[in-house]
């Protein structure tokens, strides 16, 4: 099974660093497959921590090092989420005299 999973992986993480948007689209579905990786790959390290058998081939210094990686990518990819929503909730500005679609006012 881990075979599996680490062949899958290994796949999926070179298709990709092979994605080379063209334009907005390409960068939009450049960014769907990441984060379709990553959900897949959160999926699974969910189902492997809930798993008292495989969590305990491990000892407390792994899982001191699993939640030191695992905090460092939360807080960046955090980070990340609300720079990117205080971009995206920004109002749009409008033409004056044009607040027919003046949702912000």
């Amino acid at each position: 099974m881990s075979d599996d999973w680490i062949s899958n992986r290994v796949k999926t993480a070179d298709s990709i660093k092979k994605v080379s948007p063209k334009d907005r689209l390409g960068y939009v579905n450049g960014c769907i497959q990441c984060l379709a990786a990553i959900g897949q790959s959160n999926q699974g390290w969910l189902q492997w921590l809930s798993n008292p058998t495989m969590m305990n081939e491990f000892d407390e210094g792994d899982l001191k090092y699993f939640f030191e990686k695992f905090r460092e990518f939360a807080l960046q990819y955090i980070e990340f989420d609300i720079d990117a929503t205080k971009k995206g909730t920004r109002p749009i500005p409008q033409e004056k005299g044009n607040d027919k679609y003046d949702v912000y006012g």
